[in-house]
């Protein structure tokens, strides 16, 4: 995935925005010394600036400035400062150099994604996230640079950039990476890592790997040549002069220009190569290739989805882009009033409910705006999209132009309905009739929806006794009489069958699922157990199912008006539910160490329901079952899932069967 510049954080704590004149260039040289063991670095950046007027310069708190020269002579600086400012004469361009060092944290995963936010190293490797400030920071948003880093003979070093020089001797391992492309962060990494190489074209393929994954590296760059080749052939050509995968210690996805960091458990998953990696292949056009504006949102998530996590699915099956798109659907329908957003609004995935909107409901867009403007004219827009942005920032009313450019027909109404307002179009199906006619048979029936009424392209399906039928609809208002002629004798009618237009699903369509308890804004908690122990083990697991919400916990039941979170020993929770006239575990659920599952209220308020033989198995519920929030019900042995699945859908009543 491509960050917003976590770099802005410092310059909105310094009150700072760009304050230089007539900026051309800005290029670092950095020379960095880097022992990931000590946790020590030291470094000197020589910044050759094309610019005058106040340039303001930022370290993280994790470094401390030692020296500062300012076009080669030595300025004062204010001792324990983490930021300055500099006067820039009118000459057309300076030198400021500015030596540092720095202690790493060690390497300890951070909540969400405050990974982005330390320096950290240790026998494992480092890992500098550009949001830790471990080079100077200044006002200018983009520049290039060179590096030299050398480490231990045991380390290697890789960020983004071209490889110009790369030396081992006993004594140290030196690199030297340039990146002459526009750049708004340096993220470095190092690891005891084996290296992999492969050129594909012009493309210098590597895998950084620790050894206990090095095995997977020939499978790593063949799936690397395929994304590559996918989305050469369907954008334009690959930005960079290559693309590295490289392994460490924290457990994260995360994309950068030119290579991606995942972590070595994650790594070893099958289907990451089949998913994740080639979202973030992909993230080297969208993000790194073409900038976003992030003051006007953020595209590049749900373009990316689209063009890799779906376009896998379809790849896979017809059946499976459907699964897709219901899933998709179904997360939406979890996410509570109070935690949805408009799209315009997202920026970055900070939490689940913000991937639900910029990652989910952004794909569907695509997936829309391809089916109303046709695949032709999308494929050309996405090309006409890369040519003109490419290493420049660009905004939502920069995509709706390039598509507009391309179908030649305004899109206004489209983009302002998805981007502007939150919720989903609620439809339903009334006024059903079937008349005998000359040719066949006339179905009409009323498509309607709630208002304000949406600009939708509803898909409708007819099954007759020969066949399916299917049109697409136009919807405008808030009730659209609709007559639509088939050949045989109709059986059904259905109101987007197979879940084509982002909508909300009917009550049918939407079985239980965890998360809509777990992306709830606050839940009422219960913990019934009378042993200490097994209390606060429900107590920390509840913490860590929660996506950003609060548990509250009250002795008083009546009181009780939100979601219900229940997690206890199987006999306590059982005595519970029936206090709170709820049914008690689905027999299915009665084997295993622990079982959780989802269900609603008769009111349509949702619960869900963790059980476990004992504290310990409650406990060991605290890593897997938040990553099961999609699943109706999930069983475990330990910490293993042995079953998982999804309530079964009801009747829907989009879809009616006819007399």
């Amino acid at each position: 995935m491509k960050h917003l510049c976590w770099l802005l954080l410092l310059f909105v704590v310094l009150g700072g925005g760009p304050s230089l004149a007539a900026v051309s260039q800005l290029h670092h040289e950095i020379d960095i010394e880097l022992d990931p063991d000590a946790g020590a670095l030291v470094a000197v950046d020589k910044m050759r600036i094309s610019a005058h007027g106040d340039l303001t310069i930022a370290l993280g708190r994790q470094f401390t400035l030692e020296e500062m020269e300012v076009d080669g002579k030595i300025v004062s600086v204010a001792a324990g400062a983490k930021s300055w400012k500099v006067r820039l004469d009118e000459r057309p361009e300076h030198t400021v150099t500015i030596r540092y060092r720095g202690k790493l944290a060690p390497v300890v995963p951070a909540p969400g994604l405050g990974v982005l936010e330390i320096a950290m190293g240790d026998s494992q490797g480092s890992f500098l996230p550009a949001g830790a400030g471990w080079y100077p920071i200044t006002d200018v948003p983009h520049f290039t640079y060179r590096i030299n880093v050398a480490t231990p003979p045991d380390q290697r070093a890789v960020t983004s950039g071209r490889i110009s020089s790369e030396q081992l001797s006993d004594d140290w391992y030196r690199v030297t990476f340039h990146n002459d492309l526009p750049a708004d962060e340096i993220v470095l990494v190092t690891g005891p890592f084996e290296i992999a190489e492969e050129n594909h074209g012009a493309i210098r393929l590597r895998t950084y790997f620790h050894p206990e994954v090095f095995h997977l590296a020939d499978a790593y760059l063949e799936k690397s040549k395929a994304y590559l080749d996918l989305y050469e052939a369907w954008i334009g050509a690959y930005p960079f002069p290559a693309f590295h995968v490289v392994s460490g210690p924290l457990p994260v996805g995360l994309g950068f220009a030119n290579f991606t960091y995942i972590g070595t458990r994650v790594l070893r998953l099958p289907f990451i190569r089949e998913t994740s990696l080639g979202h973030e292949v992909l993230h080297n056009w969208w993000g790194n290739g073409v900038g976003i504006d992030w003051r006007k949102g953020n595209w590049a998530e749900g373009l990316t989805t689209f063009m890799a996590d779906y376009t896998y699915r379809l790849q896979e099956s017809e059946d499976a882009g459907r699964e897709q798109r219901l899933t998709w659907l179904r997360d939406f329908a979890a996410l509570g009033p109070d935690r949805d957003q408009k799209v315009r609004s997202f920026t970055a995935r900070h939490h689940g409910a913000a991937q639900v909107i910029g990652y989910n409901k952004v794909a569907f867009l695509f997936l829309m705006l391809r089916d109303e403007i046709g695949d032709l004219s999308f494929d050309e827009a996405i090309r006409e999209f890369w040519r003109t942005y490419r290493f420049r920032p660009a905004s939502w009313a920069d995509l709706q132009r390039v598509f507009e450019n391309a179908s030649g027909r305004g899109l206004n109404r489209f983009f302002q309905q998805w981007l502007e307002r939150k919720g989903a179009p609620d439809l339903a199906i009334n006024d059903i009739g079937v008349d005998a006619v000359s040719e066949g048979y006339e179905v009409s029936f009323v498509l309607s929806q709630a208002v304000p009424a949406y600009d939708l392209n509803v898909p409708v399906g007819i099954a007759t006794e020969v066949g399916e039928f299917r049109r697409r609809v136009r919807l405008t208002d808030a009730r659209t009489p609709v007559s639509l002629n088939v050949d045989a004798r109709p059986i059904s009618v259905s109101v987007d069958p197979d879940f084509e237009i982002f909508r909300q699903l009917a009550p049918g369509e939407s079985p239980p699922i965890l998360r809509q308890v777990m992306l709830s804004a606050d839940v009422v908690g219960f913990f019934p157990d009378a042993d200490t122990s097994t209390r606060e083990a429900g107590r920390a697991l509840a913490k860590r199912l929660l996506d950003i919400g609060q548990v509250h916990e009250t002795s008083n039941l009546g009181e009780a008006t939100l979601p219900h979170l229940i997690i206890g020993t199987r006999v306590a929770v059982n005595e519970l539910l029936g206090e709170l006239g709820l049914p008690k575990t689905p027999a299915q659920l009665l084997v295993g160490t622990a079982a959780a599952w989802a269900a609603r209220e008769d009111n349509g308020r949702p619960y869900l329901v963790v059980v476990g033989n004992d504290a310990e198995s409650i406990a060991a519920l605290s890593r897997p079952l938040p990553h099961y929030g999609r699943r109706s019900y999930v069983l475990f042995e330990g910490a293993k899932a042995i079953d998982r699945g999804i309530w079964p859908s009801g009747n829907s009543p989009l879809t009616i069967t006819l007399d």
